[in-house]
C-alpha cells in the first residue's frame, strides 16, 4: 500500500492509531484528537460537527461511521443527530440528557439502549 493510498484512507475516513487517538480529516489537514476531549458530535445536513473542549471541526464522515469508531471510547448516539461521551452525562430528565449544561434530546428509537448502556443503580 502506497503512501498516497494510506493517505486517502485518512483523508476520507477517521482511523483509530496504537495510541487510541482519533484522527481526522477538516479543511485539508489531519487532526489528532484526543477521545476524553470531544463533548460531542452533532449531525447537520452535509457535514458532522465535532466539538472538543478547544475547537470544533466539520467533517464529511458518515455519523454512523463516527458512532462504531467512538463506541468503543465510551460514546453513545443518544439522537439520530447526536453522539455524547457518557462520561460528561451530569444528569438525565425525561427525554433530555444534560452535559453540564448543554441539553440534549435523547430519540425515541436510542431510549431504552441509553437507558440499558448507563447501568443505573436503583
Amino acid at each position: 500500500m502506497g503512501v498516497l493510498t494510506v493517505y486517502k484512507i485518512l483523508e476520507s475516513f477517521l482511523v483509530l492509531d496504537m495510541r487510541k487517538d482519533i484522527f481526522i480529516s477538516s479543511q485539508n489537514r489531519i487532526i489528532r484528537i484526543k477521545p476524553e476531549d470531544i463533548v460531542l458530535v452533532e449531525a447537520t445536513r452535509e457535514y458532522r460537527q465535532i466539538k472538543t473542549t478547544s475547537k470544533n471541526y466539520l467533517v464529511h464522515t458518515p455519523i454512523i461511521k463516527l458512532e462504531s469508531i467512538l463506541y468503543p471510547h465510551g460514546f453513545l448516539r443518544v439522537h439520530r443527530k447526536f453522539i455524547i461521551p457518557i462520561s460528561r452525562i451530569s444528569h438525565v430528565e425525561r427525554k433530555h440528557v444534560f452535559l453540564d449544561d448543554l441539553e440534549i434530546p435523547i430519540g425515541y428509537s436510542f431510549y431504552k439502549n441509553f437507558l440499558k448502556q448507563l447501568d443505573i443503580l436503583l
